[in-house]
């Protein structure tokens, strides 16, 4: 009786955890404005918007796209396709 009343506890604790992440996923994509686009597009909509909102981030890798605001979104990058950030240097980069 103890075993199934843990085993019911943790599936309503994990719905519960997906549930909220979920929608912390969908309104960091509202506020964002980057529901439907494909990951291209949400490189190009941060780069001609002059970047993200504060507590916002963006990380591109070889394989993926990570933004990460109140929740980690990934998105798969391209395969026949990559990236390349220049980074302007004049006494230091990334300020």
């Amino acid at each position: 009786m103890k075993k199934l009343l843990v085993a019911i506890l943790s599936v309503i604790v994990l719905t519960g955890c997906t549930t909220n992440s979920g929608n912390e996923e969908l309104k960091l994509r509202e506020q964002l404005e980057i529901g439907g686009l494909s990951t291209e597009e949400i490189i190009t909509k941060i780069g001609s918007d002059g970047g993200l909102p504060g507590g916002v981030s963006a990380s591109i890798y070889d394989n993926e796209l990570i933004i990460r605001g109140a929740v980690e979104i990934k998105y798969d990058m391209p395969k026949d396709k990559f990236y390349i950030a220049v980074a302007p240097y004049v006494n230091t980069t990334h300020t």
